[in-house]
């Protein structure tokens, strides 16, 4: 189930990531802080995948998938109206997963 849970938190990750600046759901999220979103997004989808993982390789694997999706989603923002490339999104991604995934295997011991 958990599993399910991160599949699906990365099919709407990437959707998210993707929207233009002008579109409804990016309008509201800009009200908040958007590296507290990018953070809180990340760590939640780690805490699922190591939470949910069969073994250390698979939960490890999980994260390394997520590293490279952030990477690759904030450079595609590149193209999106009114979005950008930002190394903060980056790092409050990446601080993200090493928090979530630290709280995933907490949770798993």
């Amino acid at each position: 189930m958990l599993r399910l849970g991160w599949l699906a938190g990365l099919i709407l990750l990437v959707v998210a990531s993707l929207l233009p600046s002008s579109s409804p759901a990016i309008s509201w999220a800009g009200a908040i802080y958007d590296k507290l979103l990018h953070f809180l997004a990340y760590a939640g989808l780690a805490v699922l995948a190591v939470a949910g993982a069969d073994e250390r390789r698979a939960a490890l694997r999980s994260v390394l998938i997520m590293v490279a999706l952030g990477l690759l989603l904030d450079y595609l923002q590149q193209f999106v109206p009114g979005r950008g490339f930002e190394v903060g999104d980056v790092a409050a991604d990446n601080l993200g997963l090493l928090c979530g995934a630290s709280l995933g295997a907490w949770l798993v011991r």
